[in-house]
Order: structure tokens, then sequence, then C-alpha cells
């Protein structure tokens, strides 16, 4: 045994890099410092993962989470002990709001001089514990590969998550000799008990108006054609819930009914007419900013499906709680009622590029919704979007036409500089594909670095910059809040043009190929081109406020 022992033995940061790998892990997302030098060193002879390098730490966990959320699977996240990790803390806070699965690791000092509280140490747990589902510090090298087994399971594991790993620069040198852990089987996903649902829904006559509600849960389960099914085999009208971050729906789907607003007035005026609200998934009726009262009308019933027992009735009281898998719970849904009635989806026949080129704006700033309506056009069949143009979000949910196959990435948690990155993620994660990327020009500046990446790792991300030149959506909010100056078109600092930012000079400094479209007919006659191209591009589209 100890000779075994012995031909085992192997620095600790080498039995780390077997359980990525064993992981599943091909890239490392992440911005180096000093207390990351082991494994920098260790990674040099590593062929299997490739380590992919952002220039600030809040790129480095955008590109993951665009990663995570693209291949459904857990994203691993290296940053430089305190420092790095509170520039990467407004990312975190996304992927714990959006569910995004992540393992994220940062280099602790020397941990025999921590006592003194050297330079670079700092409680490093206690900064990440907010915005992950598990946060600790590792004490010695063995823990090394056991914590990291840990982490991955905990990140998968339902509500998905970030997790966070301290690692003492010290222990990643050490010496182990044992085996590194073998996996843990997932548990495997389980329908929830629909009888009491299915008994009540069949002994309905006449059968009830239903609204079915989505959220995220539907993407993060696959479970996109399953929410058809059962949506046809209820006859219930399809919602999206507020603030959802995919492609929930087919939009060409005539039992698709739109975006449920972030507002409970709203929500419940959407819902009003109809005798049930069945929900998929949790946490899902958002609204910002208050709204007063319950977003469930007191005359409508509410029923849930979540595959996290303890969100059934968070959003409101649930008449029939289902706790399962929202993919097989739906799916038992559908098999059990039988096939609905198929629908014919909306066909895009051309005419709307034809009527997008009559109503030219021949000068001037063009309105958003033309924009993102012309952007759309041009958009070649499957291409994924990142979405972080808030000018644009409404127009989009409004505007797209999406197949079950289409695929959207957008993310709830709030702070801007999430989508240069993720498209770098995402376009990664698929093979190089080409993402469009919609940006607006306040939070292109929260994150320019993501445009540095694409260049680097040759992703064909196309962001498309919607420059209004303000933070339009503050000022928006100011005047839905009965501001007196706001009223008066008084603000202040929510503008960005003195100076202006000047995008071209922004691009060519990352080596990106830019130009700028001003009217619809260059969009129509020009995206295309572009869009049809594997190179990163910058497309700056001049657009009014809402």
């Amino acid at each position: 045994m100890k000779n075994e022992q012995k031909q085992n033995a192997r620095p600790a940061v080498a039995a780390m890099l077997d359980v990525l790998a064993d992981e599943g892990v091909s890239m490392i997302f992440g911005n180096p410092g000093s207390t990351e030098m082991p494994l920098m060193e260790a990674l040099v002879e590593r062929t299997d993962i490739e380590y992919v390098l952002a220039l600030q730490e809040a790129s480095a966990v955008g590109m993951a989470d665009g990663y995570a959320q693209a291949t459904g699977r857990a994203a691993f996240v290296n940053l430089h002990t305190a420092g790095g990790l509170g520039n990467a803390m407004g990312a975190l806070v996304n992927a714990k709001n959006t569910n995004t699965p992540m393992v994220v690791t940062a280099g602790q000092q020397d941990a025999r001089h921590v006592f003194t509280d050297p330079w670079l140490s700092g409680d490093l747990t206690a900064l990440a514990a907010p915005v992950s589902k598990w946060s600790y510090e590792v004490r010695s090298a063995r823990e090394i590969a056991p914590a990291l087994r840990r982490a991955f399971a905990i990140a998968n594991a339902h509500p998905r998550g970030p997790v966070f790993l301290s690692l003492p620069m010290n222990l990643l040198d050490e010496t182990v000799s044992e085996n590194i852990p073998k996996r843990s089987a997932e548990p495997l996903p389980a329908p929830a008990d629909t009888s009491g649902f299915l008994a009540w829904y069949q002994a309905q006559q006449p059968k009830p108006r239903i609204a079915l509600l989505l959220s995220d849960a539907v993407v993060q389960t696959n479970a996109v054609r399953e929410a058809v099914a059962a949506a046809e085999a209820l006859n219930a009208e399809v919602y999206g819930t507020p603030l959802a971050g995919g492609n929930l729906f087919p939009t060409t789907h005539p039992l698709w009914k739109g975006v449920l607003p972030p507002s409970f007035a709203g929500i419940r005026a959407k819902l009003a007419g109809y005798d049930v609200a069945l929900m998929v998934g949790d946490h899902a009726l958002l609204a910002y900013p208050y709204s007063e009262g319950a977003p469930i009308p007191s005359s409508v019933r509410f029923m849930q499906i979540s595959a996290v027992a303890e969100k059934l009735g968070h959003d409101a009281p649930a008449e029939i709680a289902m706790h399962g898998d929202p993919r097989l719970t739906l799916a038992e849904i559908a098999r059990a009622l039988g096939a609905g009635t198929a629908r014919d989806r909306l066909q895009d026949d051309g005419s709307n590029v034809q009527r997008l080129k009559r109503q030219c704006v021949p000068v001037g700033p063009l309105h958003p919704r033309i924009a993102v309506d012309a952007v759309l056009a041009a958009r070649p069949a499957g291409m994924p979007i990142v979405n972080e143009a808030p000018c644009t979000f409404g127009a989009v949910r409004e505007l797209w036409m999406t197949t079950e196959d289409d695929r959207y990435y957008f993310v709830r948690g709030g702070a801007l500089g999430f989508g240069m990155p993720a498209a770098v993620g995402v376009s990664l994660a698929r093979a190089r594909q080409r993402v469009l990327c919609l940006m607006g020009d306040g939070a292109t500046m929260y994150s320019p670095q993501g445009l540095w990446s694409a260049a680097r790792y040759r992703t064909p991300v196309k962001y498309i910059v919607f420059n209004n030149k303000k933070y339009d959506i503050l000022m928006r909010v100011a005047k839905e809040l009965g501001g007196f100056h706001a009223a008066a078109d008084r603000f202040v600092g929510m503008t960005i043009d003195e100076p202006a930012v000047d995008f071209d000079a922004l691009a060519r400094t990352a080596r990106l190929q830019y130009t700028r479209l001003t009217t619809v007919s260059e969009i129509l006659d020009d995206l295309p081109a572009i869009l049809d191209n594997d190179d990163p591009w910058v497309v700056e589209i001049d657009v009014t406020g809402l």
C-alpha cells in the first residue's frame, strides 16, 4: 500500500487538474495573479485543459456564465485572491440570480502566515458567501480534490448556482498520494406526482381557461418541447415570466401570448381573464420598481411545478404544488391528457423586410424598435442572441419569431457587464459559432475587455451597439417614479455624450472590425454580410430613447 501511494505521489495541483478533467472541464476562465502561480505552472504541461484569459475578473466570470448556460454544465473559474474576487462580485450576483452552475476558485495567501494578515490575504469565504451556494477554504492539500468534487456536485444540484473555494497557494504545491475521489452519480431527475392536478383537470366541465407561465426553469431543464406539448394538451395560452433569460417557447406558436411585464398590476391585468395560472419554475413573478398588491388576481387559481421544494408557493400560495423535474412533469401531463391540437406556426414570408424598407428613416437616430426589427430581419436562422441592450429588451421579445431550437441569453441579476464576455463564452461552448450580441452603449463600457477576448480566441461575435448616448432605462424609471425634475426631462448622471464614446476607436484597440449603420436600408443591406462572416465585429447603430 505504501509503495502504491509513493507511485501516486504528485503535487496537489496535479490532482486538482485531474479532477477537473474528469468533471469534463476543458477550459478554465480566469485572470491570474501571484497566488495562482502553482496552477499556472502546472497548466503549461496540460494539453487537455485550456486557460481562457480575461483582462478583468468580471469578464472571466461573464465568459464562464455564457459558457455554462450554453453547455448546461458547470464552468470553472480561477480568480486572484480578495481583489480579484471583489472585481468579480457583480458578475457573480448575475450568476447566482440566473442559477448558472459554476465552480469559482481564488488563490489565497500562503496558509503558513495568514495569521499575520499578509499582503493579498483576506476573508475570501465571507466575501463570496452572499453570491455562492457553498463557500469554503481548504485546510490541507488532501482536501483539494474532495472539495472540488463536492463543489461540482453542489453547483449542479437544483437550484443550480455558483460555489466558491479558497485555495491557499502553498497547499497546491504540497505532495498528495491519494487517488482522486470518484465522482458521485448525479441523482436522476423524476417527474412530480401529477395525479392531483390531473384528477382536478379531468373533473372540470367545461375545461378551465389556463395561462401557462414559463420561467427560466424551462430552458434550464431543456423542457421547451414538453412545454409545447403540455400547452397544446391543456389548450393553455402561454406567457413568459418577467425578466426570464431564455427562449422559453416558440413565438411562432399561436398559443404564445408574450412576456409578462415586471409589474404586479401589469401581471394581474394580463391574467384577469383566466381561471388558472399554472407556473413552471419558481421565484419568477418579479416586479421592479415596487408594485402594490399580489401578482395573481384573487379570482385566479394558482398552481405550480418546481424542482425546488422550498420555492413552491414562493410567488403566490399554490392550490396544487407539484415538486419534480419540469421537463418530465410537463411530459407526463401531456402524455396523460393525450395529444392536443397541433397548431400551425406563423411563417416569416419576407414581407417584413419590404415593410421595413418602405418605412425607412432617411436621417437621424432610429427608434430602438425599428432598429431591432431590422437587425432581426438580417439575422441568419439559428444564430444565438445574447442581449444586454436595455432599450431592446421588449422589442426583441415581441418581434423575434423563434422556434424551439433558437437560443437566447439574458441575465436577470441586474449587474451590467454580462453581455460582451458572455457572448464569447457562448461561442466557445458552441464550437465557435457566430453569436449576435446586442449591447447598449452604457452596458458596453462595463466590460469592454470582452472585445479583446473575442479577438484573442477568434470567436465570431457580432457586437451590435445601440447607442443613445444615455442611460435611457434610468430616465424612464425616474419618470415612472414620478420625479418632479424627471417629468421635465432634467437628469443628473444619466448622459454619456460629453465626451461621446468612440466605439470605432474602442473596436480598434482590440483589432476588431467596425462599422456604423445609420438607416434601415444600411442595416438590411450591409448587416447580413457581416453576420455571415467568421470575424468578430462591432456595429454601431444610433438610436433614440424609447
